[in-house]
């Protein structure tokens, strides 16, 4: 268990600087990112720890 839990952290941050790329975007929201990131990861990290990784690493425009 605790190895999948790694693997998808890992997975997660890698996206992490291709979403913030995708932010910069007009029209596009945190929230529509974490809803597409569901689908593709249904057990994934919930919207407030996705969130607070985003943000928390969002250089500052």
């Amino acid at each position: 268990m605790r190895k999948i839990r790694e693997m998808r952290r890992l997975k997660f941050e890698v996206c992490l600087s291709a979403r913030q790329i995708v932010l910069r975007r007009p029209g596009v929201i945190l929230a529509l990112l974490w809803q597409q990131y569901r689908l593709a990861q249904p057990q994934g990290f919930q919207y407030s720890w996705f969130s607070a990784s985003t943000t928390a690493s969002r250089p500052p425009r």
